[in-house]
């Protein structure tokens, strides 16, 4: 969640710039570049919180392990 949060406090940034005047094609291949970034960390965060419904081959709901 931190590296997701910290590549879209990037993107925001990096996009910034290119909402004045006179931007440069520069940033906004920053702009595209961090967009990237914060992209692929949220799709990390996805596959996380799915991985939170996935269960043993136990009844439903049970998970395996020494923890129960």
């Amino acid at each position: 969640m931190a590296t997701a949060a910290r590549e879209f406090g990037d993107l925001i940034a990096a996009s910034l710039p290119v909402c004045q005047p006179g931007h440069s094609p520069n940033d906004v291949q920053r702009a595209l570049l961090e967009a990237d970034e914060a992209e692929s960390a949220v799709a990390a965060v996805k596959r996380r919180l799915f991985s939170f419904l996935k269960t043993g081959a136990g009844p439903v709901g049970k998970a395996g392990g020494s923890h129960q």
